[in-house]
């Protein structure tokens, strides 16, 4: 593990509390891992609208910059719809920038309502539409503030998501995200 210090000069002496990202790198395995299938699936709607949908951006910006040449990535996007914005694609450096210019910074626009449920279900889809599979991990993210609008009873809305074996890690936007709508099937990491 390696830790860089970083020193503010203007620091205040009494208490406080500070924003880090800490990244930690295995060096200490020379082993391949396998290849990662990962679906991003971004929320859109108007509620993300601002500083919500710019962290959002930053946070699929490192995303992207971590994956590796074995990896595979697809977008997909939802607001009052789903939409696959990409098919699953291999990491190397131009297929990065590309999705990056043309989709994260390209396409992401806030509008609409919230059809969390369409996303999962257009993710999964993407995941088993896929010709290569064996000796793949596969997973989705979602990103979202969770604010399900409008808020459909069981079993429309997104908690009642058949996501079978398919790893779901959720990040919730904004100090006001509504974790229990997705609660259901993963962990809510909330990024305010």
């Amino acid at each position: 593990m390696r830790l860089v210090a970083h020193s503010n000069d203007k620091a205040p002496l009494e208490e406080n509390t500070h924003e880090v990202l800490l990244e930690v790198i295995d060096t200490s395995s020379t082993r391949e891992r396998s290849g990662l299938d990962l679906v991003a699936v971004l929320d859109v709607s108007g509620s993300m609208e601002g500083p919500k949908l710019d962290k959002l951006k930053v946070a699929m910006k490192f995303v992207i910059s971590k994956l590796g040449t074995m990896d595979r990535l697809s977008i997909v996007s939802f607001s009052s719809k789903a939409e696959r914005l990409c098919e699953l694609r291999s990491m190397t450096g131009a297929s990065k920038d590309e999705l990056i210019k043309d989709i994260i910074e390209g396409k992401l626009k806030a509008s609409g309502t919230t059809n969390i449920r369409h996303g999962l279900e257009t993710g999964l889809q993407v995941l088993a539409d896929r010709r290569h599979r064996s000796c793949r991990v596969s997973s989705i993210v979602l990103m979202s503030d969770g604010k399900e609008y409008p808020k459909l009873p069981p079993p429309h809305g997104a908690s009642n998501v058949a996501i079978g074996d398919v790893a779901v890690y959720t990040f919730g936007f904004g100090e006001d995200h509504d974790a229990e709508a997705c609660t259901c099937f993963s962990t809510i990491i909330p990024l305010q």
